[in-house]
């Protein structure tokens, strides 16, 4: 059966052809909306040489985490996650065999979560379940504004930033991260000191 959608113009569609057509209009907008969110995060997070901004939130267990008292000792790796972030979770054992390798004594690995206090025992069942080993810590929000993320310039999970011995960014990365890549940035700040 045909329809007339314009009198007007005299044009006729199919029920058919109108889901298909509508199917390919909203599949497009999600591919769109997707590719503008990649493009935001990139244009939001700090570029390599900016300074790190210093914040202090908690860990996970209550206790105050400040990152200038950890500039300058080692490397740091800063890994922006979510719960419900499926790319995280796939990540984060890449992440802790960068740790095992590099040495825990040569940088540090910290985890800012971005889900609240509220899934706290859902979150430390999960770490320690999988055997990860960094400094989990929770971001938090102040108003509408994360405390970490925002000054971070962080717009999606996973974000990651190494922050090399003068508290500057040495590589910074939103979405999928190659390992060696993060492992070579490591190792070259750990040649230069």
């Amino acid at each position: 059966m045909m329809k007339k959608i314009h009198p007007a113009i005299g044009i006729y569609f199919s029920p058919a052809i109108l889901t298909v057509l509508f199917l390919a209009l909203l599949l497009g907008g999600v591919a769109f909306a997707s590719e503008a969110t990649d493009k935001v995060a990139e244009n939001r997070i700090l570029k390599i040489g900016t300074q790190a901004p210093d914040f202090e939130i908690q860990t996970i267990d209550g206790k105050p985490y400040q990152l200038r008292e950890h500039l300058g000792q080692k490397p740091i790796l800063l890994f922006f996650w979510s719960f419900f972030c499926g790319p995280c979770r796939e990540e984060m054992p890449s992440f802790q065999n960068i740790y095992s390798e590099v040495g825990k004594d040569r940088m540090e690995f910290v985890g800012i979560n971005l889900d609240g206090k509220g899934l706290s025992k859902a979150i430390n069942k999960f770490l320690a379940s999988s055997k990860m080993e960094f400094v989990p810590l929770f971001d938090e929000l102040i108003g509408i504004n994360y405390k970490v993320a925002d000054p971070y310039g962080i717009a999606g999970t996973p974000t990651v930033y190494v922050i090399d011995l003068q508290g500057k960014i040495a590589f910074s990365g939103v979405g999928r991260v190659e390992p060696d890549e993060l492992k070579k940035v490591l190792e070259g700040i750990l040649a230069g000191s």
